[in-house]
């Protein structure tokens, strides 16, 4: 009996030393997000033979979490306690995606949903974030895209996807903004160069039909 009461008296002073020497959360100057500009101005629609889900980018979690990454010239990696996103990245980059593929021309036959949707679509988008980073002059984004015929589980194509973005002053500033503006570049380059491999889709589907 003694022994079990004095574990219950010493239970919440372990816990309580443990608490004390966690640190104390950082709170960034600012929250940023992947919303397009809104002085873009007007953008060529985007033709989808058919409907298309989108997936979440996979990735390194470090690269793909609410922190803004710096990468120095040795190869090391730290985190910039100025700024974070304003939810993890790699849903950042599926919404400006898809938001960049909802741009649709009127002869578009199919649409872009997020995997969330629980849809069936003839296509799927599976893509990689293997970089994604700010360095001393320049932020820097390299994807890698699958696209994937749904029903048969076969791989239509791949292509790489790599955006550079130049910037002078401060990482946690104009370093952020770079990353920004790299990032919106290349899930657009990614829309834009999705129908090509969905017509592939398309022509193989009709060749099985005859």
């Amino acid at each position: 009996m003694m022994k079990t009461t004095w574990g219950l008296v010493l239970a919440p002073l372990l816990l309580t030393g443990c608490v004390s020497v966690l640190p104390e959360p950082v709170i960034p100057d600012g929250l940023y997000r992947l919303e397009p500009e809104e002085d873009i101005g007007p953008v060529d629609k985007i033709t989808l033979p058919v409907d298309i889900s989108i997936y979440e980018p996979d990735g390194p979690v470090l690269l793909l979490s609410e922190n803004f990454v710096f990468e120095d010239d040795d190869g090391s990696l730290s985190l910039l306690k100025a700024a974070q996103w304003s939810d993890d990245a790699a849903r950042l980059l599926q919404i400006r995606l898809l938001e960049r593929l909802s741009k649709l021309s009127p002869d578009s036959e199919g649409v872009a949903v997020s995997e969330r949707a629980g849809a069936r679509t003839g296509a799927e988008l599976r893509w990689q974030v293997q970089n994604f980073v700010i360095r001393d002059d320049s932020a820097v984004v390299k994807l890698q895209a699958t696209v994937l015929s749904a029903r048969r589980r076969t791989v239509i194509g791949q292509f790489p996807v790599v955006v550079k973005e130049p910037y002078s002053g401060q990482a946690s500033r104009e370093g952020v903004q770079a990353l920004i503006r790299a990032a919106r570049q290349a899930a657009d380059e990614v829309a834009v160069k999705l129908p090509e491999y969905l017509y592939e889709i398309e022509l193989k589907a009709e060749s099985s039909n005859k």
